[in-house]
């Protein structure tokens, strides 16, 4: 099974029809102010990308995720830095 599967690729179940899906909702337009960004998300990584940038820069939640995130990146650089998930030492 594993072999035909690798051949055929994914279970149709888990095939994303959405070129069809958006043929069938009507679509609006609207231009951008000129502080505004177009963040494409067109794949994984750049829907990524968009979903982090409008969470780092959202004036709610913004700060505290970007302090949240400079931990985590001072972690993923030195694995001796203290990982901001992780319960601290006592």
């Amino acid at each position: 099974m594993r072999r035909l599967r690798r051949r055929t690729g994914p279970p149709a179940r888990f095939v994303h029809k959405m070129p069809s899906v958006l043929a069938a909702m009507p679509m609006l337009a609207a231009p951008l102010r000129p502080d505004e960004v177009r963040l494409d998300v067109g794949n994984f990584e750049s829907y990524s990308r968009a979903f982090v940038r409008s969470m780092l820069t959202d004036e709610r939640h913004g700060e505290g995720l970007r302090a949240w995130a400079a931990k985590l990146l001072s972690h993923l650089d030195d694995p001796s830095s203290p990982d901001p998930d992780l319960p601290a030492d006592p």
